[in-house]
């Protein structure tokens, strides 16, 4: 098969037949920006507003891919052109890291969801939920979809049914868009990133700790004052770096 290669400078990006798509694209990457609380909800809602808009297609995904394995680079290449053409950023490498780092975490769950077109809504026609997660209809899924994610332990063979419509993390639906695209999980790093997944992925669980504090097992509850004054520290000392990089940024 010939390798054909992409077009970047003269392929362009379909624009949403909804015009306010593009003002609520670039609110929600104000809100990953702008805080954790509503970096979830922002996160969401990106990815579904990527989805319905129809700016990303399964052909335009695949001439990007071309003949290779799918990779980082394609997801980059997609969140390049969706800056270019849809929210007007030209100069990519000067785009604001935090928001750019949040467009391609939320493109590469679009594009897999778009490759499987399993976008869902639950019994009032939301596609998002309350708590930042996003509804998916299990029925697209593959077998190897499927089986992994059974693996995980993300979903049960009853959610996995002909018509299982389940509401998605962003944290889960990153592994589901690792599956979708044969990328290597992101579940490995440091001894203490693999810890803070761990501890994270067990206290989100909504249906176990939807009251972080009172929900708590007793004997992790005395641990608690400590773990929040070490994130305390460290968010910031992390809000500090971001501060002085903002003083110095146009310097």
């Amino acid at each position: 098969m010939t390798d054909i290669k992409f077009d970047f400078d003269n392929e362009k990006l379909v624009q949403p037949n909804d015009k306010s798509a593009i003002k609520d694209f670039k609110s929600n990457l104000e809100k990953i920006a702008n805080g954790t609380l509503t970096i979830a909800k922002g996160t969401s809602a990106l990815i579904v507003g990527i989805v319905k808009s129809q700016s990303i297609t399964q052909s335009l995904i695949n001439r990007i891919k071309g003949d290779d394995n799918y990779a980082p680079k394609h997801i980059n290449t997609i969140t390049k052109m969706f800056c270019r053409d849809l929210i007007g950023v030209t100069d990519f490498n000067g785009f604001d890291k935090v928001k750019k780092q949040g467009l391609k975490k939320a493109m590469k769950i679009a594009v897999a969801m778009v490759l499987r077109g399993c976008i869902g809504e639950n019994d009032k026609n939301q596609n998002t939920t309350t708590s930042g997660g996003v509804w998916v209809n299990s029925a697209k899924f593959s077998t190897g979809d499927k089986a992994e994610l059974l693996r995980m332990k993300i979903f049960n063979s009853d959610e996995l049914s002909v018509n299982g419509i389940k509401a998605m993390t962003i944290k889960s639906l990153a592994s589901f868009s690792d599956i979708v695209l044969g990328f290597k999980s992101s579940s490995t790093g440091s001894d203490v990133k693999i810890a803070f997944d761990n501890a994270f992925k067990l206290i989100s669980k909504e249906d176990k700790y939807n009251n972080v504090f009172e929900d708590l097992p007793n004997d992790c509850r005395l641990l608690w004052a400590e773990w929040s004054r070490k994130l305390s520290a460290i968010d910031n000392q992390l809000n500090a770096i971001q501060d002085v990089s903002k003083l110095y940024k146009n310097k």
